[in-house]
């Protein structure tokens, strides 16, 4: 893989800016390799989250593991983005700095994120062919698993308004205990809200090397608004991995909510019509 320095030129978007991968060919795929972060570190990842990673492993013997953590995410940072180091560093959370880096190292080195809570099930090689953009589709677009080649273009769209600032538009009727909770702030700042939008402001779902994956694939039972939260009868093989949702970073209330939502819901939406 090629490295250019681009030029700084004003002018330019910040996405422009960076050291940037050059693709060896316009068709160039999403490689083999699995980014994992726990930000406190290897050694205080928890034995549950090790079984998960190591589904993964036996499953892609022949792929490549890159653990972060929060210095060599504060590295990849002052390394390739410096521009964006006072955002990231004036974060309130760290779930914040957790969801931008994975924007970062995909942009440059590409691969799939995966997040510790998701179980492998079975290989996910199948899906790479003529690939340069995997999504997994809900209600939105969920940042916790997302494979993409280096340098694709959505990534120009996610630093531009990580360069700016700017965050994912809420509903106005929307309550101001939500629109102002830590975990919708986290949503729209740089997490699921925020990544769903800039998917959708890039173009990147009208190319065909773009997979939007039903929600089966990895998130069997989260709520849909096709009904693709389980497996249809002509697949046989059903889903990917499971995504155990454990959404460490919220408070003991607002996990027991979450957790309780996702058990009506599915329910709810087997039994109702879809409109």
């Amino acid at each position: 893989m090629r490295l250019l320095q681009r030029p700084h030129h004003r002018h330019r978007r910040r996405s422009d800016l960076l050291v940037k991968p050059i693709l060896s060919a316009p068709e160039a795929g999403i490689p083999r390799r699995i980014h994992q972060i726990w930000y406190q570190g290897a050694a205080a990842l928890p034995d549950k989250y090790r079984r998960y990673r190591d589904s993964w492993m036996r499953r892609h013997p022949d792929w490549e593991f890159v653990f972060w953590d929060a210095p060599k995410m504060q590295a990849l940072v002052d390394e390739h983005y410096p521009w964006f180091a006072a955002r990231y560093a004036g974060f309130e959370r760290d779930i914040q700095r957790i969801d931008a880096a994975r924007y970062l190292f995909l942009a440059l080195h590409g691969g799939f994120y995966i997040d510790m809570d998701i179980e492998n099930l079975r290989p996910i090689d199948p899906l790479l062919p003529e690939r340069r953009l995997i999504l997994s589709r809900t209600h939105g677009f969920n940042n916790a698993l997302i494979g993409s080649a280096p340098g694709h273009p959505l990534w120009d769209t996610v630093l531009d308004r990580l360069a700016a600032g700017q965050c994912a538009p809420l509903d106005p009727a929307m309550p101001a205990r939500l629109r102002e909770s830590p975990a919708m702030r986290t949503a729209v700042t740089v997490g699921p809200r925020f990544f769903t939008w800039c998917v959708q402001q890039s173009g990147c779902l009208d190319d065909a090397a773009t997979l939007c994956c039903p929600g089966y694939y990895f998130e069997p039972g989260s709520p849909t608004p096709d009904g693709s939260s389980w497996p249809p009868a002509d697949d046989p093989d059903g889903g990917y991995a499971r995504h155990h949702m454990d959404l460490n970073w919220l408070d003991l209330r607002h996990r027991l909510l979450s957790r309780l939502n996702r058990l009506l819901l599915p329910w709810l939406t087997r039994r109702l019509p879809l409109q």
